[in-house]
Order: C-alpha cells, then structure tokens, then sequence
C-alpha cells in the first residue's frame, strides 16, 4: 500500500494543481474545452478528406455494423430477385447423372437458353469456365452458341491483384465496355480472369468483392474503378437489361441489407434442371418469367462465405442480390457527410458547455447527457430501420463522452480543492480566519458567492464545508441546511466583499468569530479552532 501511495503522489500533486487552477479558470473551462474539442472534431474531418482525397467514408464501421445488426426493421428484399442456387444437394442429385463437379457445359447451355425463352429480365450466371473442356468439346461448343444468342445474360470477370499485371497479355482495351482515360491506359496490361468463350466477352461484369481492412463487406459498385481505367460491374450491366435509367447514386455505394424483412428466394439448381427437362415439375419454371436471376454456387468446397455486417457467412449470390436491389430500387444506404456529423458534435459541445455556464445543477446535466447520447444512438438505429439515410452521430457520442469524462475530472478536481479535501488539504499563510454561515441552498447563487470570494483573496485562501455531518448519517437530519465559509484574510476585507454582494445574498451571510492569535505554522490547532466554530454554530441554530 506505501509503494501504491508513492506511485500515485505525482498523481495527487498534478490533481492538486490542476485544482488551483480550475478554480481560476472554472467559469471560462466549459466553453473552452467545447471549442477545443470542436476543433478536434474539425481536424479529424479535414484529416479525413486529406487522406482520402475528399472521398473518406463518412462514416464509422463499427456503429453502421451494429445498426444493421440491431436495427428494427429494413427494405424487404425484391420479389423480382431469385438466386438459383447450386447447393450439397444439388451436387448430390446431379451426380446420378452427370457426374461429380463440374458438369458439363451444355447443362448450363440448356437452362440459360431455357430462362431466355420463358422471359427472365437479365441473368447474372456466377461462375467461372475460363478453360476449354478438353474432355467434352460438343457441350463447350453449345455453351458458346447460347452465350451468342442471349443478350441479357451477365458473365463474370474477376480482376486479380495490380501486382499480377506485368505477367498478363490482356490489355486494357481489349475489353469491351472498358473506359480509359488515356490511349496509353488502354495498352496498359491487366491481370484478370474472364470465361474462355469469346461469344460471352461483350457481356462481362467484374464480380470482385469491396472487402474492407477489416474483412467486412459494407459497399459495391456500378462500374469497377482501377488506376486511369474502369469495368463494367454486375450492377451496371443488369440495370442494362432492364432499360433502367440509373439513378442519381455514387458509384460505390453502402449497401443496404436485407435482413430483417425476410430473404431473397433461392431455388436448388437440381429443381430448376429437372423441371425444364421434364424429370419433375414440381417447380414451375415459368414463375421465373421476368425476374433478375442469379446463377451460383453455395456448396462448400465451391463457395467461399464472406463476412459482411449481418451474417458471418454470407454467400456471393446472396451479396450480389442485395447490391442489384439496392441499385435498381434506389434503396442503398446515404450516410450525412462528415461535416454535417461534425457540426451535430459541434452544437452538442456548445449545448453542454452552456448548460455549465448557465449554472444549471449537475445532476439535470448528467440526466440531458445521458439522454442526447441515447437518443443519438437511436436516431442511428432508426434511421436505418426505416429509412435509406444512415444519421450516423458517432462524432456527436464521442465528442459528448470525451467532454463529460473531462469534465467530471474537472469538476472533481474544483470540488475537493474547493472544500480542501486530501490531499487539497489548505495551507494559511496568515494568521487570522474568518468563518461564515452560508445560507444560500440554490446552486447559481451559491456558486457566484463562491465566485466572489475567490476572485477577491484567492483560491488559495477560501475554502468552504458543504456539510458538517454526510448526508447518510443521521445526524444530518438534525441539522439546518446551510455551508461555511472558511477565508484567510483579515475581517474587514471580508465584509467589504459581502458588502458588495447583492443584498439577498449578503443577507443570507453571517461572520462567526474570527480565529486568531494563532501560530501560523500549527495548522492543527486552526482546524481545531474552525469546527469549533462551525458546531458551535450548528448546536446555536439547533436550540434556537
């Protein structure tokens, strides 16, 4: 316990002095610390822009997870998306005929040709054949004679990682839907895989995945942007199919998920296939006339799950589904700019500040706080709950915490300094005391009483008991309401200054007996000497 003591006595000696000062400076602290905080938050948005090139995420991951996660309720998923999903059992089933993975092609030649006829609106087929099938020549050439006969059909290309572009023989422009800056970026070499059939490359769609550093999947994108060149995205080119004109949103965009309104329907491939070829109809193949269809795998060992803020292990197909709803519904999710968040923080530091200098109780600020960071988290909730706006106040919360921590050391510090509690325990440099009776029960004029003294003969030199006896003894209720005064200075100055109070505040001031005569260096003896003082006052008051 002595180490502990000792470590901790630069701790005391900082407090001691932070609380001379605060009492110096305690009516200007409030404001002072919201306009350094704002400044903060002001710094913090300018760095932003400044890293990002005035594209920063203006928002923070953490808060958006939660959101979705806890959000009450969301966009219900589009009824005009279906996923047809190569699932265990669809492997299993497939294999009695054709074999374990991968089939062959014209199965998949067959249902693309059978989804044109009965009038899907676009097709996303999510997988990848970037080699001829050397062992079935006829089933590659019926896959490349559909791809040239659909036009609504997306076929994914992947762009690999920039590092793998010196050894790549594709170059920028001989991709179709390519947009370059420049001729040079056109011949630029880029390391990407895309099916082997040409009759699929005029209809090419980048499938990669926003992954960001935390590994979480937030955002996607129209057209996939690259150094000095972009692709077309799956987004982009299924909103082709559908004539839309596309709406007035950024190219990458916060996707918006589907997660408490029910799921996208997914129908096993094996039931897709056997009711086209006549082995089962139990699935109606029509009912997928004019849908967007998404054409992927979901059986481990085919498909990697991604994490995205809803679900841990989130399929490709199901994340293409929500980015191509989002675009076409306009339902993505708009974050209010880090300025706006910024300027919320901003008025909320002001607001708290002013409730100090207003002399507002502490417990009424302690209550306000705690309700502005709660209704902030819930505006945060709500908004993504019920509306395709994402209020994200984590600036505001965070500001509003960092003002409340500082200020309670603050007022920690004012407080015991104040009231000369250990180790602000007072050191008199005079030998004379006068203590007085404080009537005064509300806070403001207390508080400019209080003021008064201090500004008049020093922080150093006024101290003040609040209560004899703590509120949880039960003596305390015998006793009237009131505080003393304890001011090193001699008595005529200090009623000079409750002269120059108000008269309802001088009024409620009374100078007990002066101590005096004592050695100035037996500090004991003055204490001594005031709660003598204060109790004889306090018994006075009692029988009178």
């Amino acid at each position: 316990m002595i180490k502990l003591m000792q470590l901790l006595q630069p701790l005391f000696r900082w407090l001691v002095a932070y609380g001379h000062f605060s009492r110096r400076i305690n009516a200007r602290f409030y404001l002072g610390l919201s306009v350094i905080l704002s400044m903060g938050l002001v710094g913090y948005v300018l760095y932003q822009d400044h890293s990002s090139g005035g594209e920063g995420a203006p928002y923070n991951a953490g808060t958006l997870d939660s959101a979705m996660k806890y959000r009450f309720s969301g966009p219900a998923p589009s009824d005009d998306i279906v996923i047809i999903d190569i699932d265990e059992r669809s492997l299993a089933k497939m294999a009695e005929e054709y074999g374990r993975w991968p089939w062959p092609r014209s199965v998949f030649a067959e249902l693309l040709l059978s989804l044109d006829e009965i009038g899907t609106q676009s097709i996303v087929f999510n997988l990848m054949f970037s080699d001829a099938d050397i062992k079935d020549p006829d089933s590659d050439e019926l896959f490349a004679y559909a791809a040239s006969e659909l036009k609504q059909v997306v076929y994914p290309i992947t762009r690999l990682p920039e590092k793998n572009d010196d050894q790549s023989e594709v170059e920028v422009g001989m991709l179709q839907g390519a947009e370059y800056q420049t001729e040079s970026f056109g011949r630029r070499t880029v390391a990407v895989i895309y099916p082997y059939f040409e009759t699929t490359h005029s209809h090419l769609g980048v499938n990669n995945l926003i992954i960001e550093d935390d590994g979480i999947i937030r955002k996607s994108f129209l057209r996939y942007q690259d150094k000095g060149f972009s692709l077309a995205g799956i987004t982009s080119r299924v909103i082709e199919h559908l004539g839309q004109v596309p709406h007035e949103m950024p190219n990458d965009y916060l996707i918006n998920w589907r997660n408490k309104r029910g799921a996208y329907q997914r129908v096993p491939f094996v039931d897709v296939y056997a009711s086209l070829t006549g082995a089962d109809e139990s699935f109606d193949m029509k009912s997928l006339a004019g849908k967007v269809v998404i054409i992927g795998a979901t059986a481990p060992g085919l498909a990697i799950p991604k994490v995205t803020p809803v679900d841990r292990s989130a399929d490709d197909n199901m994340i293409i589904a929500n980015a191509i709803d989002d675009a076409i519904n306009n339902t993505y999710l708009r974050p209010i700019s880090l300025w706006m968040q910024a300027l919320m923080g901003c008025l909320f530091l002001l607001l708290l500040a002013l409730l100090y200098l207003r002399g507002i109780s502490g417990t009424i600020i302690d209550v306000v706080f705690w309700i502005a960071q709660s209704a902030a988290v819930a505006i945060t909730v709500i908004s993504v709950s019920y509306t395709p706006y994402l209020f994200d106040l984590t600036l505001l919360v965070y500001a509003g915490m960092a003002f409340y921590i500082i200020e309670k050391v603050h007022t920690f510090s004012v407080e015991r300094s104040r009231i000369g509690i250990h180790p602000f325990k007072p050191n008199f440099d005079f030998n004379e005391v006068i203590t007085l009776r404080c009537e005064i029960d509300e806070q403001r004029p207390q508080e400019h009483v209080y003021c008064k003294f201090e500004e008049t003969f020093g922080h150093k030199n006024v101290f003040f008991i609040n209560e004899l006896f703590s509120d949880e003894s039960i003596l305390a209720d015998s006793l009237p309401s009131a505080s003393y005064i304890i001011v090193n200075a001699e008595q005529a100055a200090v009623e000079a200054t409750i002269a120059a109070l108000p008269s309802q505040l001088g009024e409620s001031l009374a100078i007990l007996r002066a101590v005096a005569n004592i050695d100035s260096n037996d500090s004991a003896e003055y204490f001594q000497e005031i709660t003598r003082r204060c109790l004889e006052n306090a018994l006075h008051t009692i029988n009178a």
